[in-house]
């Protein structure tokens, strides 16, 4: 019998929705100085794309198989595409913030990275509760227990 990528997408989302959440919290203790070295940054970013690639493959799949078997294509690319501008952007303020150090108000500073983690990580959660809500109402054309 076939195995259609469509029943593995809601996994793959979840999983991509939980290592951006830590990757976010990863680049805020970064940034903030709470982290000794950029190692705990660096495994939650690999582990972020890693999630990342994996959702693409299995929608590269679903888009190879028939149209019927086809799932939130639009919203799916969208998800993709804003969670590499996240890992983009998170990568260039981390780059600024370095490179300007010495011209930046410490405490300004902080208090930005603080409030834009928090921003990123509550739009997050919002996610991750839609999501799970339109997975139960069978929205994506699997039943909570095909995702298991």
């Amino acid at each position: 019998l076939p195995s259609w990528e469509y029943r593995n997408l809601p996994k793959l989302v979840d999983d991509v929705l939980r290592t951006n959440r830590r990757f976010i919290e990863a680049a805020r203790d970064l940034l903030l100085g709470s982290l000794k070295d950029d190692f705990v940054y660096r495994v939650q970013r690999k582990q972020f794309m890693e999630s990342l690639t994996g959702l693409i493959a299995a929608f590269a799949r679903m888009l190879d198989e028939p149209k019927s078997r086809h799932r939130a294509v639009d919203n799916l690319n969208r998800f993709i595409v804003q969670n590499y501008l996240v890992a983009a952007h998170v990568a260039a303020v981390r780059i600024l913030v370095r490179q300007r150090a010495q011209e930046l108000d410490e405490a300004d500073t902080r208090a930005l990275v603080e409030q834009t983690a928090e921003a990123a990580l509550e739009s997050l959660a919002r996610a991750q509760e839609r999501f799970d809500q339109a997975v139960q109402e069978g929205g994506w054309g699997v039943r909570p227990r095909d995702t298991q």
